[in-house]
């Protein structure tokens, strides 16, 4: 069922459309700044997969979603975060969360500290987890609780914020076992090039398998996030590194063949640079414009 360009005239009427069908599996509900929704109840016995969007800004707080949804499998988050309070009473034992959110800071630090930590909070026992820039970089400014419960994680970072960001995100899911990293240009992040020697849990007890796909820089910060895994990933067994050459940029020359020849060393089962290959337009000439429907 997808809930767009309609105006839910309430809590009760949106719950009852919802909870109305035995069968329900999947749902995506487009949130406009003209529905009367306070508390927004997501009650299905038989529901797997959720995206709720808002697709505009907007700054009310107050807002709540509940979820009841014991066979819920997976979850999306998109576009703009609002919500005051939210909650999961149930879903299934195999869950996988999305977030792409962007959230709408205000001047007061601490509350939009909480709604954000709250967040997490409830996201505390996902063991697959993706988020993508947007919503990470938060993280730059608030800190957030640990996710014990994560093994899995996809995770788009600015390459230059990265040596600073990344080990901060390490430290937060201490028994991670699988990292996939997609590293993006962000010119107004500072470039930074040292890694903390604090090293974080899940390099020393329970990271196996980490894939990177990156611009290749000049000054090679993506490799030198490969060679931290290396050296200090103590469980580490694959490391497949996809390089994007599109940037125009190049390595100086043999800084390539020396990691190749320091992952010897490191013993991997399993370790790959790759190139990052195009996909071609099916329609040459025609550009698509996103929209912003589902």
């Amino acid at each position: 069922m997808y809930l767009e360009d309609v105006v839910l005239p309430s809590d009760a009427a949106a719950e009852k459309l919802i909870s109305c069908s035995p069968v329900l599996e999947v749902l995506k509900i487009c949130l406009s700044k003209d529905d009367s929704v306070v508390a927004l109840r997501v009650r299905s016995p038989s529901l797997k997969s959720f995206v709720l969007r808002r697709a505009e800004p907007f700054y009310a707080r107050g807002r709540s979603v509940v979820i009841d949804a014991p066979k819920l499998e997976r979850l999306s988050l998109m576009d703009y975060y609002h919500f005051k309070r939210f909650e999961i009473i149930s879903k299934a034992e195999s869950f996988k969360v999305d977030i792409d959110v962007e959230f709408e800071l205000m001047s007061d630090y601490l509350s939009e500290t909480k709604i954000i930590c709250n967040l997490v909070k409830d996201f505390s026992c996902v063991k697959d987890l993706t988020i993508s820039w947007k919503t990470l970089e938060f993280i730059y400014i608030y800190p957030i609780p640990k996710l014990h419960d994560l093994t899995r994680l996809r995770a788009a970072m600015c390459l230059n914020a990265s040596p600073k960001l990344l080990p901060i995100v390490l430290e937060s899911c201490p028994n991670l076992k699988h990292l996939k990293l997609e590293l993006v240009i962000d010119s107004p992040y500072a470039v930074s090039t040292r890694l903390s020697t604090v090293l974080p849990r899940c390099l020393l007890s329970s990271l196996e398998s980490v894939e990177m796909e990156t611009p290749v820089t000049e000054i090679a910060t993506e490799l030198s996030l490969a060679r931290y895994f290396m050296k200090n990933s103590k469980k580490l067994k694959k490391l497949v590194l996809r390089l994007d050459e599109s940037t125009g940029e190049q390595h100086k020359p043999g800084v390539l063949e020396r990691l190749v020849k320091y992952s010897r060393r490191c013993k991997l089962s399993q370790f790959e640079v790759l190139p990052v290959v195009p996909t071609p337009s099916p329609w040459p000439g025609y550009v698509h414009v996103k929209s912003n429907r589902f």
